[in-house]
């Protein structure tokens, strides 16, 4: 039995999520999820397609940053206060993921600037749709944080910091998703410029 790219593709997504749900580790989860961004980097250079090649080296920066950023040069330790805390974290992931928001809108002008020629694929506008939603999941998990910890009334404000991950790992899983179309999608012409 022959399984369709889309099937299996919708499979990988699953599994991916679902991996990272079992462990509810999110170092695992990042560091599996930038081994599959890199093998697919890898494979779309091979491939010379170069459209999934840029979003991938995006996206595997982002995670590479954000890895490095909150295990090795930020110590998240007891004795900060919980508002700071809030402001340190969700603050920095929202800038990240602004910043790669910023770099899929704009990524035409940046590999062309960089490479000299960009292709675009037809479901490029998905990634940025999900790094978009994951900017604002982040972005409400710091307002919640911050209100929560200026205003004790509010004490009991805690969907999204309870529910973050989860937001965040369907985001992802998207993410994997939408560059595994795009890696085995070999029918449809990227477009290209120069």
């Amino acid at each position: 039995m022959e399984i369709s790219p889309f099937r299996f593709i919708a499979i990988c997504t699953i599994l991916v999520a679902a991996f990272s749900f079992a462990l509810l580790d999110s170092a695992a989860f990042n560091l599996t999820l930038l081994a599959v961004v890199a093998s697919t980097a890898w494979f779309c250079q091979h491939r010379e397609q170069f459209a999934c090649r840029d979003n991938a080296i995006i996206l595997g920066t982002l995670l590479v940053v954000e890895y490095v950023s909150f295990n090795y040069l930020i110590e998240l330790n007891g004795d900060m206060s919980p508002l700071y805390l809030g402001l340190l974290v969700f603050g920095l992931q929202v800038l990240y993921s602004g910043i790669a928001f910023n770099l899929f809108i704009y990524r035409p002008l940046v590999s062309l600037k960089l490479t000299g020629r960009f292709q675009m694929h037809y479901s490029d506008n998905f990634l940025m749709y999900l790094v978009g939603y994951e900017t604002f999941i982040c972005f409400i998990a710091l307002v919640e944080s911050t209100v929560r910890n200026l205003i004790p009334e509010f004490n009991g404000w805690t969907f999204i910091y309870d529910n973050f991950e989860l937001f965040t790992y369907l985001g992802r899983a998207g993410m994997f998703g939408v560059l595994l179309i795009i890696l085995f999608d070999v029918n449809t012409p990227e477009r290209e410029g120069i």
